[in-house]
């Protein structure tokens, strides 16, 4: 496969640059009138399917049906690219996170990153990477494409995951917990006294056959340059800042991307991959690093993030948290009050004392987790009373 996918890092920057050629969802103009495709600027060497873009489906109804159609950009293979620019190892952890209990998710990354580092696993042709697709026509031949992909798909995950749950988690070992992820992912490949101790660990090396160095991108700076004039241009090449190198790789194969990111991932300094509190899911905090929740929407509920949820979250445990020292202040005012009205009654004293002595013990039991803030507040309407 002649493989379209480039990825190149700057890890000062922290950043991994994807150049893909993107699955659009586009639309078709179902018609041969001459007049009428010379009216949209429809070239018929150069636009075979008459393809048209969204803000134009309005001007057209009058004219001829417009029916949907997913593709990929093939035209103008020098223009035709998508540049998606995000945190270094987006692509490995957006790859980890595929739930595969259907299809849904994998198309999901399809849709984001293009079909080209799959189409090695399409064994039985399914998905062109040339063709143009109705909606329906895509959907149906997408799910017989992830059914035969689906354990190949697992694989890779399940290889990935156990490398970076011993590099970048609890390894149980204070030793190796001591390690930073470059030298647990080092301490992997080896031994010592003629004994392998880490060979449960995937070794990654297999897939790095088939990478090359991408040159042609290497020189093409409007990527991270833009546009300057010549004093701008000159004055940022010669400033300390400015970094350059030919990190930048062809990848024929999904596994070969996911490999790349992961080791330019062991090359980032102070990066902490995280499970979300509230899906599961990988992520890497944007700001803090014991964030608990990711920046993925919601599946029921996709303008909405996890995030949000943790806010939620927050703010009414702050509620909760506020109602339970409320509740403690008000018990004791309560149980001390009615001591002082009634010096006389026994069973006042005996349950201020107790109160007195146990209601911390009882908070510091829920501040550690032992007890949750619903037993916590019963234990204080029960003490109270």
């Amino acid at each position: 496969m002649n493989s379209r996918f480039f990825i190149y890092f700057d890890v000062k920057a922290n950043k991994e640059i994807i150049k893909y050629r993107k699955l659009n969802k586009e639309y078709v103009l179902d018609t041969n009138n001459p007049d009428l495709l010379r009216e949209f600027d429809i070239d018929e060497k150069e636009n075979p399917y008459h393809i048209i873009r969204e803000d134009l489906t309005q001007e057209i109804k009058g004219y001829t049906p417009a029916y949907e159609a997913i593709f990929i950009n093939t035209f103008n293979e020098l223009y035709d690219y998508e540049i998606r620019i995000q945190p270094i190892g987006k692509l490995l952890i957006d790859f980890l996170n595929i739930n595969l209990d259907n299809s849904s998710d994998l198309k999901d990354f399809v849709l984001k990153y293009g079909l080209d580092t799959l189409l090695y696993m399409d064994k039985q042709n399914l998905l062109n990477s040339c063709t143009t697709y109705t909606v329906p026509e895509f959907e149906e031949l997408f799910t017989r494409f992830f059914e035969s992909v689906k354990n190949t798909v697992s694989k890779l995950q399940i290889e990935f995951k156990e490398v970076l749950d011993f590099c970048f988690f609890d390894s149980g070992n204070a030793d190796i917990n001591g390690l930073n992820p470059k030298q647990r992912y080092f301490l992997s490949f080896h031994g010592c006294d003629d004994k392998i101790y880490y060979t449960k660990i995937p070794k990654f090396e297999k897939y790095s056959k088939g990478i090359s160095v991408d040159y042609d991108s290497f020189f093409n700076t409007e990527i991270t340059l833009k546009e300057f004039t010549k004093e701008q241009l000159i004055y940022a090449v010669s400033s300390k800042d400015f970094t350059f190198a030919p990190s930048f790789y062809s990848c024929p194969k999904l596994e070969n991307a996911l490999f790349i990111s992961f080791i330019n991932l062991l090359e980032t300094k102070n990066l902490h991959i995280n499970k979300c509190a509230n899906c599961g899911r990988l992520f890497i905090p944007s700001s803090k690093s014991n964030e608990k929740y990711c920046n993925y929407p919601l599946k029921n509920n996709p303008s909405r993030t996890c995030k949000d949820v943790g806010a939620d979250k927050k703010y009414k445990d702050k509620l909760k948290e506020d109602e339970v020292s409320k509740l403690i202040s008000d018990t004791s005012s309560r149980l001390n009050m009615r001591v002082l009205r009634n010096p006389d009654i026994e069973e006042y004293k005996i349950r201020l004392n107790y109160w007195q002595n146990n209601y911390r013990i009882q908070k510091e039991k829920y501040l550690k987790g032992e007890i949750t803030q619903d037993e916590l507040i019963n234990w204080i309407n029960n003490a109270g009373r």
